[in-house]
């Protein structure tokens, strides 16, 4: 379970789920990786925010699943996040939303994505 920014799109072949690299991600200059350090107490800290993500990014994220959020899905996905961080956090789940904040705030300056691996 991670989050991955993709730096760079450039030389990525692209499927119908988003970029592909040539390379393992956690070891492509091209993508930072965030790896979840508590593995799946981790992502179920998401599980009940995941249909009010999908909502509102018009996204499948789920268990098991990989999404990518392209810059403009990011741009949403930042402006969600910083309307739940005004509500009760864990404050692990309040730390992994501030990683996605500042991933999408990257991916958004350099118009790419990011990849979240539940």
């Amino acid at each position: 379970m991670d989050f991955q920014l993709f730096l760079s799109l450039e030389g990525l072949e692209w499927n119908k789920y988003g970029p592909i690299s040539q390379k393992q991600y956690r070891s492509d200059p091209n993508v930072k990786c965030y790896v979840f350090e508590n593995g799946l107490d981790d992502a179920d800290l998401f599980f009940p925010d995941i249909e009010e993500i999908n909502e509102r990014c018009k996204t499948l994220l789920d268990y098991g699943d990989v999404e990518y959020f392209d810059d403009k899905k990011c741009y949403t996905l930042k402006n969600w996040i910083t309307e739940r961080l005004n509500r009760p956090t864990e404050p692990r789940y309040r730390e992994l939303l501030g990683v996605l904040n500042a991933f999408c705030e990257e991916a958004i300056n350099l118009k790419t994505g990011v990849y979240i691996d539940l």
